[in-house]
């Protein structure tokens, strides 16, 4: 696998970002890894243009909406306005990681996954195997099976929540089993609520999750963003780091492509 770090700057912090690069690429010496300082004033641009040499995956830390856009305009953006156009227009497919702060030292040891069965979750689970690399890092794969209280949905006996949940699990049960053939520590759960994401959020609270990771597609919505309500509530409210990964099912290249986005980008 191929890692090209890139970070986008000025002439000024050339120096600078050459010796972080360096610190970076020192982490990953089981792989082959391209380092490259682009100097330029558009780093959206800069950005696209090597996602576009053949690469898999652009890897992107989103870091507070900061910028000197008005606040009404920030509102209106997922992440932040570069991050949101790296994700609307790349390429490939992207990874986003947000967080209001990472404790030091941070791990990813307990990682949880919310599955609706959809070949997008499906993805995220993946990607949750390839962060861990022993038995000692648990991921947890979760359902959650909407209940519904109206008149519409009566289930007096219970029959159709069973179904659900056997549903649910035969599929988690499949994950699972993708999992434990890696030699992780693999659980599934299945939780009823009438609020998913709130059942999602307290669930990340209540096993102490280092990483929340969740799969969406890119929604067509004019020159926004739109990445689903759903997934944009969770990155807002959730307690720890969330990976936001985004599919374009008709990408497939042979490499893996991490840009470093620091604050001084915005």
């Amino acid at each position: 696998m191929d890692i090209t770090f890139l970070t986008v700057t000025s002439e000024a912090d050339k120096n600078a970002a050459t010796n972080f690069l360096d610190n970076i690429g020192r982490l990953f010496k089981n792989f082959k890894a391209n380092k490259k300082v682009e100097i330029s004033n558009n780093p959206l641009d800069a950005i696209l243009n090597e996602a576009k040499k053949s690469n898999d995956l652009v890897i992107i830390g989103a870091t507070d909406k900061t910028s000197s856009q008005s606040i009404s305009n920030l509102n209106q953006k997922v992440f932040n306005p570069l991050v949101d156009e790296i994700i609307r227009l790349s390429p490939c497919r992207t990874l986003v990681v947000q967080s209001s702060g990472f404790k030091e030292n941070w791990q990813p040891n307990i990682i949880l996954v919310p599955s609706n069965a959809s070949l997008a979750s499906k993805r995220a689970a993946e990607l949750a195997f390839s962060l861990a690399n022993s038995n000692q890092q648990e991921i947890f794969i979760l359902t959650v099976i909407e209940e519904k209280n109206d008149e519409y949905n009566l289930d007096i006996e219970g029959m159709v929540k069973e179904r659900q949940k056997n549903f649910a699990l035969q599929s988690l049960n499949d994950l699972k089993k993708i999992g434990e053939t890696l030699g992780l520590n693999v659980n599934i759960m299945v939780e009823f609520g009438s609020d998913i994401e709130n059942v999602i959020l307290k669930k990340a609270q209540q096993l102490n999750v280092d990483l929340v990771i969740v799969s969406t597609d890119i929604r067509p919505a004019g020159d926004s963003l739109h990445i689903g309500p759903r997934v944009e509530r969770i990155l807002n409210n959730c307690s720890c780091p969330v990976a936001v990964l985004t599919l374009n099912k008709y990408i497939l290249k042979p490499a893996l492509f991490f840009y470093h986005l620091t604050e001084k980008n915005f």
